[in-house]
């Protein structure tokens, strides 16, 4: 594919890409501006000249808090809360980057074609999932019998990544030799991505003059120069390493920055006759034990570990790398340090040495997760009742904690306006398409991810006779039932319990 070919479908992908709603310093774009962007015109992402005279604006940074389910010195299997760090582009930087993101994606997939290793990183890539990428590691073990299996994860992946490096990989990926000259736009194109700054979005809310309720932090960019000029707007020194999670390229510079150590690694483990996978920041090698005794798998892995650390200035924690044991005869996956019986947890999957299950971290945050949306829906269909029945007072006067009355009284608010609109139960069809029914919707419940991942860990392996048990589906059933019967108890509770 040549190089007009591969801008020619990155316009055609970005066309066909939606806007997201967000506020920035600028506004978003309309599918006319997108169009003019996308054309042939000077002042287009198509031009390079335009690219790499084009002014960057700062990233909006905040953290992204979620729970994770993990046992430390305090919590003992508890979800705990978590923070990503995540980077927010300009609605028109997010175009740039998407038009050439797409075009190293095409140069990516080439690139690894020739080089071998297609079938090795399994993240962010068209046609590769967890689902597959898992079932591919289980079918391997299954096919090989008694094996030894390495799994290890890459410390920050995406706020250590050294920039030296990761400019000789795009130039490797793109022009086939990392000592070439980089052309200028994508230069510009990598240098907003490595050398930027940033502003955090606590900063905008306190900032005078930053618009809070717009589509946009200000009103147009000469405003926001003045903010800067001013003093009244912060920028961040410039990013010395690293790049930002959540911006179009972020992930394809992150597999692009990993090919030649995938490349060094999947031929050390073919040597033994082994398979090397990785998703983003974590991998797996498994190696036949026909092929290699004790000894030498914990040479490989101290020989990965140092690779990462030299090669791409990457840590690999050796106390969380696991070096674990599977033997077919016995159907166990044994720990190799302890000896203890322990199932093979990857990609949200565990391999119990005879059949494959959800990872009981899923189960475990559906189960959080599934509970507290099921109060709320009978919450909410609830105080529908009380605001249908006026009874609002009443039911305030149930409450003695003032913050409490203070959540409940905006709460019947908000449901008062929604029943002068005309709108359902807030959060009903949501939390009921999610929690309590048994039917998959596209890709958006927990059933249709396992009625999926039943129907692909089945699927039989070639000249292979027999096959380990798959055993997800059964187990998101057993919990929608469990809220279900939740459900009509919680609200024949509530239900009393109006005034």
């Amino acid at each position: 594919m040549n190089g007009n070919e591969m801008k020619r479908l990155a316009v055609k992908e970005c066309l066909k890409s939606t806007s997201k709603e967000y506020r920035h310093f600028d506004h978003k774009i309309s599918e006319n501006e997108k169009k003019k962007l996308l054309g042939n015109g000077k002042k287009s992402f198509c031009n390079p000249n335009f690219v790499k005279r084009y002014r960057q604006l700062p990233f909006i940074k905040f953290d992204m808090v979620f729970n994770k389910f993990g046992r430390n010195d305090k919590h003992e299997g508890q979800l705990t809360p978590k923070a990503r760090h995540i980077s927010l582009a300009s609605h028109h930087e997010s175009l740039l980057l998407k038009y050439y993101s797409v075009m190293l994606g095409y140069c990516y997939e080439r690139s690894i074609e020739e080089n071998g290793i297609a079938e090795v990183p399994l993240a962010y890539r068209r046609g590769f999932d967890n689902i597959h990428g898992a079932k591919s590691v289980f079918d391997f073990l299954w096919q090989t019998g008694n094996s030894w299996i390495i799994k290890g994860d890459f410390h920050a992946f995406f706020d250590c990544l050294d920039h030296r490096i990761l400019m000789k990989q795009v130039k490797r990926v793109l022009y086939g030799d990392e000592r070439c000259k980089m052309s200028d736009d994508w230069y510009a194109v990598i240098k907003s991505i490595t050398k930027y700054r940033s502003v955090s979005k606590g900063q905008l809310v306190q900032t005078p003059g930053i618009n809070t309720h717009g589509t946009s932090y200000v009103s147009n960019l000469k405003e926001f120069g003045k903010l800067i000029k001013k003093g009244k707007l912060r920028l961040s020194s410039v990013n010395e390493k690293g790049i930002p999670q959540g911006t179009a390229i972020s992930a394809i510079l992150a597999n692009v920055y990993m090919i030649g150590f995938d490349e060094w690694v999947n031929k050390l483990v073919q040597r033994y006759g082994g398979i090397y996978k990785r998703y983003s920041d974590d991998f797996v090698v498994v190696i036949p034990q026909k092929t290699c005794d004790i000894a030498r798998v914990k040479q490989l892995k101290d020989s990965i570990i140092h690779r990462s650390n030299d090669q791409l200035k990457l840590t690999i924690n050796p106390r969380k790398t696991k070096l674990l044991e599977y033997s077919k005869e016995n159907g166990h996956v044994y720990d190799l340090g302890s000896r203890k019986v322990k199932n093979f947890d990857y990609l949200g999957f565990e391999f119990t040495g005879r059949a494959v299950y959800l990872r009981a971290k899923t189960i475990y945050k559906f189960h959080y997760r599934g509970k507290k949306a099921v109060y709320m829906i009978a919450r909410n269909i609830k105080e529908r009742d009380i605001v249908r029945q006026g009874k609002e007072k009443a039911y305030l006067k149930k409450r003695s904690d003032p913050r409490q009355i203070k959540l409940t009284a905006d709460r019947l608010k908000i449901t008062k306006e929604d029943e002068k609109l005309g709108h359902g139960v807030r959060y009903r069809k949501k939390g009921t398409q999610m929690y309590l029914i048994f039917e998959p919707i596209s890709k958006r419940n927990m059933m249709a991810y396992a009625i999926r991942s039943q129907l692909v860990m089945s699927q039989p392996i070639e000249q292979v006779v027999d096959m380990y048990d798959v055993d997800i589906e059964s187990k998101v059933k057993k919990e929608i039932s469990r809220f279900q019967i939740e459900f009509g108890e919680i609200r024949r509770k509530l239900k009393n319990k109006i005034p």
